[in-house]
């Protein structure tokens, strides 16, 4: 299950989403709840900074590690189909949860059990 929302007031761009699952890679009662909120606050004529906060919520037999994640990003619209972009995101992991933007588990390049992942990311974007 995917809901999605999201709504611009002009001043600032607010968005959600909650998604769920049931039996996750097949397994019986492992289950998983993710939760993100997010808004943009336009800077000027072309740029954007982003705020954003995700919680991932598992329901597994015999533990139920959370993950939350928070970030920081800024856009700028070099031309109509050019944006420069920075962001940082942190993933705090707990009970042995091994999360992390670039994906999960150890081969994954997320983090040993438990423990944090940084992300920074900077870069130009340019749709043909």
């Amino acid at each position: 299950m995917h809901q999605p929302a999201s709504y611009d007031f002009g001043v600032v761009a607010l968005s959600a989403s909650y998604q769920s699952a049931d039996n996750l890679r097949g397994v019986k009662d492992n289950d998983a709840d993710l939760w993100t909120v997010g808004l943009g606050v336009p800077v000027g004529a072309a740029g954007t900074v982003h705020l954003a906060y995700a919680q991932l919520e598992y329901d597994r037999p015999g533990r139920d590690p959370e993950v939350k994640s928070y970030t920081l990003a800024y856009t700028h619209a070099l031309s109509k189909r050019t944006t420069a972009y920075v962001a940082y995101n942190r993933t705090d992991n707990d009970d042995g949860a091994t999360m992390g933007l670039v994906g999960y588990g150890h081969k994954a390049g997320s983090t040993v059990g438990g423990e944090n992942a940084d992300l920074l990311g900077v870069g130009i974007r340019h749709t043909f």
